[in-house]
């Protein structure tokens, strides 16, 4: 299975359970973990489902250990973090169909409340994103000396908001509202533009700047 891998260059032809066999394999030397990628499947239904469940609940599968939950959380954690590198070098977020699906990469695998702010120059190319803060499942804390200090720290002409919401729905709290105010009164000064919040919820989004909320 590795052969093939390092002769394809990626994992096309590999079936679900192949593939987990194939990750687990580094997490789990000199074990055959065949019937590991198995059970995990007939549990979660996918692997992008195996990538999301929590730590403590993988811990819970027998032939799962602290080492292999750990790998399992991590390789979810790459590819956020290299969604955000690579997009980091050239994206432009000129619009809301560009911001919406940038900040659904921002959120895959998250299963609690998260607050990122992306930095944009004045050409709205990115700068950086900053993870403010992540919460429960139901709330997120937001500081605004936090805000201040990320967009001055990374050189923001322009920024965008964005909150997921784990329930899946879409509306904006009164709190999200009061929030997305404050942050805009408290960058004006500085010259900064909020050019929306998003809020995504699975595969829907809620745009302040579409309806008209900034």
């Amino acid at each position: 299975m590795k052969e093939r891998f390092i002769k394809d260059g990626n994992l096309d032809n590999f079936q679900p359970h192949e593939v987990l066999e194939l990750a687990l394999f580094y997490a789990i030397p000199q074990k055959n973990v065949n019937d590991l990628g198995h059970i995990l499947l007939n549990q979660y239904g996918s692997i992008t489902n195996v990538l999301q469940a929590p730590y403590e609940e993988l811990l819970k599968i027998k032939g799962i250990g602290d080492h292999a939950a750990t790998f399992l959380k991590l390789v979810l954690a790459l590819h956020r973090r290299l969604n955000l590198e690579s997009g980091a070098e050239k994206e432009y977020l000129n619009s809301t169909e560009d911001m919406v699906h940038f900040a659904k990469n921002l959120f895959t695998g998250q299963k609690k409340e998260a607050f990122y702010m992306i930095h944009l120059n004045q050409q709205n190319q990115l700068n950086f994103v900053s993870l403010i803060n992540e919460g429960t499942i139901t709330e997120v804390s937001v500081y605004l000396r936090n805000v201040v200090e990320e967009v001055i720290r990374h050189d923001a002409v322009h920024v965008i908001l964005t909150h997921n919401h784990p329930s899946q729905n879409t509306k904006p709290s009164n709190a999200d509202i009061s929030l997305t105010r404050k942050i805009q009164q408290v960058l004006a000064p500085l010259s900064i533009q909020v050019l929306d919040h998003i809020i995504i919820a699975g595969d829907q989004y809620f745009s302040f700047a579409e309806k008209n909320l900034l």
